[in-house]
């Protein structure tokens, strides 16, 4: 995986026939890009939807119980509860709350938001 002479020239430096050093970390990366990709695209789209509902300014329900919010840190219960904030920016504004508290958020919302119209459908 190293190009033109620069395996010799490794091989050189590290005397004689020693195995290049950047195939095995290549072979490495590349196995962990593939074991990975699943998951690595699932967290690009989270990171997709957060901006997205960020730029869309996604309102939080006044009187929301973070407490309720699966996977919140004591401290980022604590925090979003004294600031209230009104949409999911102001959210992300607030210190010492994480993307992944964001991520979470948002996912609560969602199953709310789910949940109503279920409810709904079965009362309309």
């Amino acid at each position: 995986l190293v190009a033109g002479g620069a395996e010799g020239e490794l091989r050189g430096e590290l005397g004689g026939g020693a195995a290049p050093l950047v195939e095995p970390v290549a072979r490495e990366a590349v196995e962990v890009l593939v074991k990975y990709q699943g998951y690595i695209g699932q967290q690009e789209a989270r990171v997709r939807a957060a901006r997205k509902a960020a730029a869309a300014g996604v309102a939080l329900p006044a009187g929301l119980s973070y407490r309720a919010v699966p996977g919140l840190s004591h401290e980022e219960v604590e925090k979003l509860e004294a600031a209230q904030p009104a949409t999911i920016t102001a959210a992300q504004a607030v210190a010492g709350v994480t993307p992944a508290a964001i991520e979470r958020l948002l996912a609560h919302l969602q199953r709310a938001r789910t949940m109503r119209r279920a409810v709904g459908e079965e009362v309309g």
